[in-house]
C-alpha cells in the first residue's frame, strides 16, 4: 500500500535557446537517477495568477531522463516556463520539507540561444510502516495515519490487520498519529469512576495531546519498520442537541455527525421524530457537529465547532439552510505608467475557535475584479488564499456592503452583502540580518491579534549572507520574530501567540518607506 503525496518539484535557471537539456542527479550519491519525469509548464505573463494554479497546470512540453540522468526537449516554443520533476521514490531538494514553496521559479526561453541547461539534485526518499493498535492490543483497520514533515503532508488508511506501509518522506517527521474508524468498538468504562471512555486521536508514541508528541527521526533513503501507535482512550461526556429546517420546524431521522474536520466524522447519530439527537460519547476536545440532508435538486447543511471541556453539552442548535453565492469586487490600486495587473484569486473557509474547514470554490475575478463564488452555506468564514500577492500590493481593506472588516471574518448570511476587497502599493519595507540564521527565516506578524489574517503574516527566507527583506507589508505594527530553519511557516504561524511576543521585536513600517531591523534567532 503506497501512500499518495502530491508535492510540485519546481527548478529553473541556466541561459535559453529552442531546446532544453539537463540533468537529475541523487543528492546523496551525485548519481544520475533515471527515470525521471521533466515538464515545462508555460505560465501565465499575468503576475495576479495563483502560483500554484500556475505549477500545476497542463505540462506544455515532457522528457525523461536516461540511465545517466540526462533528458532533452527539443523544439521548445519561446516564452515563459517552470519545471518539475516527478519521480517514484526521490523528491526535488530544493523543496526539502524545511523549506517553504519558493518564489516562482522562471525559466525564459527565446526564439534563439544555445540551449537551455538545467541541473536538479533530488534527495531519495525514506519512510517507516507500523500498525495501529487499540488499548486491549487489538489491531485497528481503516484507521487513519497522518504524517507532517516540514511542508509536506500526507495519510494513509491501516489495511484488515491494522498495518500500514510504504509510508514515504524526506527528513525528520515532526507529526505522526493516528485516528480510530467511525464505529470502532469503544474501550471499557473508566474503571475507577465508571465514566465512559473514547479512543481519540493518538500521536507518536502514544499520547492524545500533540504537544507532548515525539519527533520521528529520519535520513534519506533509509526505511523504519514496526513502529507501533497505541490509541489512547479517554473521558467522554455527552452532546445533546436539536436540528431544525430552514422554516425553523424540527427535523427529523436526519443524519448528524461529529468529527476533528470536515472530512472525518468519528460518531454518526440520527435525529428523532422532534428533531433532537444526542452523542453519549465525546471526548474533551474541538469538534466540527454537522447535518447533511438532500432534498431533490436542493442541498442543506448545517454546521458548527463545540467545545467540550469536561462538562456535558445541552441546548445545540443546527439549522439547515441552502447553498448561497457570494459576489464582489477586487480593486487594485492604480500606478501611473503601468497596466493594472490582473486581481488575485480569493477563497473563503468555514472558521470557528481557531480552526478552518471546509472551502468553497475560489473566486477568479474578471478583468473589471468582479467575482462571485457559489457553493456557500451561512456561517462564519475566514479569508484564506489572500496570501498569493500581487508583486508590489498588499491587502489594505475588506468591506461587507458599507461595513470595514476589522478582522479576518465574515459572516455569510446570504448572498445579498457584496465584498470589496482593496489592494494598495505604498507598503513598508522591512530589512536586516539575522545572527547566524542559518536558512532559517524571519516572520513579521501584526501586534494587533485581529488583524493577523493569513495574508498579514509574512515571512522571508534569509539568503547566504543571513540578511532578509519582507516588503510590500501593510504599515502599521508588528513583532518581528526569526526561527530556526526546521520548522514549516505554517506551523510557525499557528505558534504565534501571546507567549512568544517576548521574544519578538516591535517595529513599526510606514508606508512607503524602509526600516532596518537586525535580529537573532531565540535560544
Amino acid at each position: 500500500m503506497r501512500t499518495a503525496v502530491c508535492v510540485l518539484i519546481l527548478w529553473a535557471g541556466g541561459a535559453a535557446a529552442q531546446s532544453v537539456e539537463g540533468t537529475v542527479v541523487d543528492s546523496l550519491t551525485g548519481n544520475g537517477i533515471p527515470g525521471v519525469k521533466v515538464e515545462l509548464v508555460r505560465l501565465s505573463e499575468s503576475p495576479g495568477d495563483d502560483i500554484i494554479t500556475q505549477i500545476a497546470g497542463t505540462a506544455s512540453y515532457s522528457a525523461t531522463t536516461d540511465r545517466q540522468g540526462r533528458f532533452l526537449m527539443e523544439d521548445v516554443k519561446a516564452g515563459t516556463y517552470t519545471a518539475r520533476y516527478r519521480a517514484a521514490n526521490h523528491i526535488d531538494e530544493a523543496m526539502a520539507p524545511k523549506r517553504d514553496v519558493p518564489a516562482l521559479p522562471k525559466i525564459q526561453v527565446p526564439e534563439r540561444g544555445s540551449p537551455v541547461k538545467l541541473a536538479a539534485r533530488m534527495i531519495p526518499l525514506g519512510g517507516l510502516s507500523g500498525r495501529v493498535v487499540d488499548g486491549r492490543g487489538q489491531p485497528v483497520p481503516h484507521a487513519r495515519v497522518d504524517f507532517e514533515t516540514g511542508n509536506l503532508m500526507g495519510s494513509q488508511d491501516t489495511d484488515k490487520d491494522g498495518k500500514f506501509s510504504e509510508m514515504q518522506f524526506p527528513g525528520d517527521l515532526s507529526v505522526l498519529s493516528a485516528v480510530p474508524p467511525s464505529g470502532w468498538k469503544p474501550p471499557d468504562p473508566d474503571p475507577d469512576t465508571g465514566q465512559a471512555r473514547a479512543w481519540v486521536r493518538t500521536y507518536y508514541p502514544g499520547v492524545a495531546d500533540e504537544a507532548a508528541a515525539q519527533k520521528i527521526v529520519g535520513r534519506p533513503g533509509v526505511w523504519q519498520t514496526d513502529i507501533e501507535l497505541k490509541l489512547v482512550a479517554v473521558p467522554t461526556h455527552s452532546v445533546r442537541g436539536i436540528v431544525l429546517n430552514p422554516d425553523g420546524t424540527p427535523a427529523a431521522k436526519v443524519p448528524v455527525a461529529v468529527g476533528e474536520d470536515f472530512f472525518t466524522p468519528v460518531v454518526r447519530a440520527q435525529t428523532k421524530a422532534d428533531g433532537t439527537f444526542e452523542f453519549p460519547a465525546v471526548a474533551d476536545g474541538l469538534w466540527r457537529v454537522s447535518s447533511d440532508v438532500e432534498r431533490g435538486d436542493t442541498k442543506l447543511r448545517a454546521a458548527t465547532w463545540v467545545l467540550v471541556t469536561g462538562r456535558e453539552l445541552e441546548g445545540l442548535k443546527l439549522r439547515l439552510a441552502a447553498q448561497v453565492t457570494v459576489r464582489g469586487r477586487v480593486i487594485m490600486e492604480a500606478v501611473q505608467g503601468r497596466p493594472s495587473p490582473k486581481p488575485p484569486m480569493l477563497r473563503l473557509r468555514a472558521f470557528a475557535h481557531g480552526r478552518m474547514s471546509e472551502a468553497a470554490p475560489p473566486g477568479w475575478p474578471d478583468a473589471g475584479g468582479n467575482f462571485a463564488m457559489p457553493y456557500f452555506y451561512p456561517g462564519i468564514y475566514r479569508f484564506d488564499g489572500l496570501n498569493t500577492p500581487v508583486p508590489g500590493y498588499y491587502l489594505a481593506e475588506v468591506r461587507l456592503a458599507e461595513s470595514v472588516l476589522a478582522a479576518p471574518d465574515v459572516e455569510i448570511a446570504s448572498g445579498a452583502l457584496p465584498l470589496t476587497l482593496t489592494y494598495k502599493t505604498n507598503g513598508g519595507t522591512v530589512r536586516g540580518s539575522v545572527e547566524s540564521c542559518g536558512g532559517g527565516e524571519v516572520m513579521l506578524a501584526p501586534r494587533d491579534p485581529a488583524l493577523r489574517w493569513p495574508q498579514s503574516v509574512l515571512t522571508a527566507q534569509c539568503d547566504a549572507n543571513d540578511r532578509y527583506q519582507i516588503a510590500s507589508a501593510r504599515p502599521g505594527d508588528y513583532y518581528a520574530l526569526a526561527f530556526p530553519a526546521d520548522r514549516s511557516a505554517r506551523i510557525r504561524f499557528l505558534e504565534f501567540e501571546e507567549s512568544m511576543t517576548g521574544q519578538a521585536v516591535r517595529v513599526e513600517l510606514r508606508a512607503g518607506e524602509t526600516t532596518s531591523l537586525d535580529l537573532r534567532i531565540p535560544r
